[in-house]
């Protein structure tokens, strides 16, 4: 009996351990099916073979689908392309993406093609099966895919210090010295929210459909497409910088000067409401020299360095 025992606890341990193997290695061929997919891209997205991408942009704007194509043949992109999507980590998804907004991609390595779907909200399609990504690759795919802004791309030789003294003087005249003071203060407030802005959100803001606009125009809250609900404070968008501007037009006594904000406020609001960030650039170009080198001159920094660290030593051009 006792040998009886012994025999049935054994053949129960095999059993057992025979299950938990079974399971281990099916578990173990799951995880190794969903690197097998990614390792394909991986070894047909080789910086060094890539030919050519080509992605298809689809999206909806003004209630009716649009399509961009992408034709990317300039190595830079290429590059950005594929190190962008070489760096995710893939998670198995459950459920199917209905996203309105997507990318469609076609990578081209020699005569080979592999194809892949990255959704807006960071799901992405590899061989028909869905994966979420541990970055905004959407996102982040549409600001390499469209053009590159610079906020102090220019080699104009710096102002003398007469000339900008000049300026100064007539852009100020006829004020008092409060005047003078809430006019600095305002540009300096206008010029840093519309920097912080742009360089936090030009990636956001390149499709003029983007539903990113609304929170970087007027600071209204806005659900992304990944569920997460995001706020600006009122004092911290650009509706923030058009209001400063149109105090600044108010306050200014020099016509010419006044006329000079009043056509950047215009502008602002028209940027705005067409959502071209192209002209938010050219706009920020106005406010930066009147802040360095006019208004504000010497330039300065108050208790910290402007976002960009290097955009004092830029001039664009302003007249007077």
């Amino acid at each position: 009996m006792k040998k009886l025992v012994i025999g049935i606890i054994i053949i129960m341990i095999i059993l057992l351990s025979g299950t938990m193997i079974f399971f281990f290695i099916r578990n173990n061929e799951n995880i190794q099916n969903i690197n097998d997919d990614y390792s394909n891209i991986e070894s047909k997205t080789t910086i060094e073979n890539v030919t050519k991408i080509i992605c298809k942009h689809i999206y909806e704007e003004n209630a009716s689908q649009k399509e961009d194509l992408y034709n990317i043949i300039n190595q830079d992109k290429i590059n950005k392309i594929i190190e962008l999507i070489e760096s995710q980590e893939l998670n198995k998804s459950y459920e199917s993406t209905s996203e309105k907004n997507y990318i469609e991609i076609k990578i081209y390595n020699n005569e080979e093609e592999k194809q892949l779907t990255i959704y807006e909200n960071n799901n992405i399609k590899l061989s028909e099966t869905e994966y979420q990504v541990n970055s905004e690759l959407y996102k982040d795919l549409i600001s390499i895919l469209n053009p590159t802004y610079y906020l102090h791309n220019s080699n104009l030789e710096l102002p003398s210090e007469e000339k900008c003294i000049t300026m100064q003087e007539k852009a100020l005249s006829g004020l008092s010295e409060n005047e003078m003071k809430e006019i600095n203060t305002k540009l300096r407030n206008a010029h840093t929210t519309m920097e912080i802005l742009l360089i936090n959100g030009t990636k956001n803001l390149k499709q003029s459909n983007s539903i990113y606009w609304n929170l970087y125009n007027e600071a209204e809250i806005i659900t992304e497409p990944t569920g997460e609900e995001l706020e600006f404070s009122k004092d911290s968008c650009f509706r923030a910088v058009a209001n400063n501007i149109r105090d600044i037009a108010n306050i200014l006594k020099d016509k010419e000067t006044k006329e000079i904000f009043n056509s950047i406020y215009d502008k602002l609001n028209k940027a705005m409401e067409n959502k071209d960030i192209s002209e938010l650039f050219k706009i920020h170009e106005q406010i930066h020299d009147f802040d360095y080198w006019i208004i504000n001159y010497p330039a300065y920094f108050d208790n910290a360095p402007a976002p960009d660290w290097e955009g004092i030593e830029t001039y664009f051009g302003t007249k007077m």
